[in-house]
């Protein structure tokens, strides 16, 4: 019988097909391979991958081995014959090794084994590095979100802690002051002061539960904000009146500025604006002292666009400040600093984190600066829409106004004024003292020009 396995012909094209099918998964797979003497660390044979993974060339590594020891992250020396067959010897011949690609700098994670052979009689030694880069990638994001959640998972766990000692506290009152309310009903002044204490206990405990829900809502993702028109005017002297009782009560001093206004309407979630305002000013007159000040400035930015009204909302103290650290955290939910804790002040920790959601739903931004010690100051800024109405441009000549005089002793005021009246036809003089103003009356009325307003 003929053997077609002795057949030159059929050997020769057995081997190039071992080698054609060889190089093709070469190219293809992770692996590179690299052949080397024993002594002196002569390399016969590297997988053309290399180039693709490692950024390097093979006629490079070919002509220096030393190349590799090059790509790696820690300082790698070249071993010895002895301790290469010592490695191997003691199944030592696998680790993990963090090298940088030449070409691109990305860091990629090798497992590296080394074998021995024997390859025609001479002593070889075969490197193979498997590319573990993305199970150690994956390692580390498991590995960073196990640590997220266990931060959560300690975060909500000090936060039940405080909760369960501010719900305590406003509950007590309530359950309290309704037992006395029942023993002491017969007397009117009890009955009143008893009622006042529950009732300020009860708005206490809603509010708590309220920042819970909200945060609940906002987590979730079943926040919803209504968009409506509303009069900005109007709506900063609501704001001030809410919290005019919370500022008195603690003798601070309030200054509210505008600066810049050129629109009044606007377009908003204006119980969602309110919200994130008043959870800033609510921990500013909280974490500031005794006659301190507040300052909260309204500012109309540069426009992106003739459509929206960039405004910046702006809230400074001078109250206990916080630490660095702290900064870092105050918008992560459950989250209080410990010495605004041990000082107890009550709250949920939630504020902020609330304010900060209800800011980036409204695609917004939210920023702080704090000292201990010297106070805060949080920057929100909004772009809010500009409805489009039909301007009745004879309104002020049909009201027979044509100049009109301001006097404010703040410059802004009056810009704001001259900025508001723009493209009204209307003539706008502005002084910032009685005496100019009356100077120009007279002045106006020797003329036969009298003021409209």
């Amino acid at each position: 019988m003929h053997n077609d396995r002795r057949d030159p012909a059929n050997l020769e094209r057995e081997a190039y097909y071992r080698n054609e099918i060889f190089e093709m998964m070469v190219n293809r797979m992770s692996d590179i391979i690299i052949l080397f003497t024993v002594d002196d660390y002569t390399v016969d044979y590297v997988s053309p991958n290399i180039e693709r993974k490692l950024g390097i060339k093979v006629k490079d590594l070919k002509a220096d081995f030393s190349r590799l020891a090059a790509t790696s992250v820690e300082t790698e020396k070249l071993a010895t014959a002895q301790e290469l067959m010592q490695r191997v010897a003691e199944g030592k011949g696998s680790q993990l090794r963090e090298r940088i690609h030449q070409k691109t700098g990305e860091k990629l994670w090798f497992q590296e084994s080394i074998l021995r052979g024997r390859f025609k009689d001479s002593k070889k030694f075969v490197l193979i590095l498997s590319d573990r880069t993305q199970e150690v990638q994956t390692q580390e994001q498991l590995a960073q979100a196990l640590a997220i959640a266990k931060s959560a998972n300690e975060g909500k766990s000090m936060f039940l802690a405080n909760m369960s000692h501010d719900i305590r506290t406003p509950m007590n009152a309530i359950i309290g002051f309704s037992n006395l309310l029942e023993k002491e009903g017969d007397d009117p002044v009890k009955v009143r002061e008893y009622i006042r204490k529950i009732s300020a206990s009860s708005k206490h405990l809603l509010s708590l539960i309220n920042d819970l829900l909200d945060m609940s809502r906002l987590e979730s993702g079943k926040a919803i904000i209504n968009m409506a028109e509303f009069n900005l005017s109007e709506f900063l002297d609501e704001f001030c009146m809410i919290m005019r009782p919370q500022i008195n009560a603690k003798k601070q001093k309030f200054e509210m500025k505008v600066k810049g206004l050129s629109t009044d309407v606007l377009i908003a979630d204006k119980t969602r604006l309110r919200q994130i305002l008043l959870n800033i000013l609510t921990n500013a007159v909280k974490y500031t002292p005794e006659g301190g000040n507040i300052e909260f400035t309204i500012t109309q930015l540069e426009q992106t666009s003739r459509r929206f009204s960039h405004l910046r909302f702006e809230v400074t103290d001078n109250g206990i400040g916080m630490s660095p650290e702290f900064v870092d955290r105050v918008f992560e939910p459950f989250v209080r600093e410990r010495s605004s804790t041990h000082s107890g002040i009550p709250g949920t920790g939630l504020g902020l984190a609330i304010v900060k959601n209800l800011v980036d739903l409204m695609g917004g931004t939210v920023h702080v600066q704090s000292e201990q010690g010297v106070g805060s100051t949080f920057a929100v800024e909004l772009e809010l829409q500009i409805p489009v109405h039909e301007v009745d441009e004879s309104f002020w000549r049909d009201q027979g106004i044509v100049r009109i005089l301001s006097v404010d002793d703040e410059a802004d005021i009056c810009r704001d004024i001259e900025t508001s009246m723009m493209d009204t036809g209307v003539e706008i003089q502005s002084v910032q003292s009685g005496e100019e103003a009356v100077k120009l009356v007279k002045e106006s009325k020797a003329e036969g020009k009298l003021y409209d307003m």
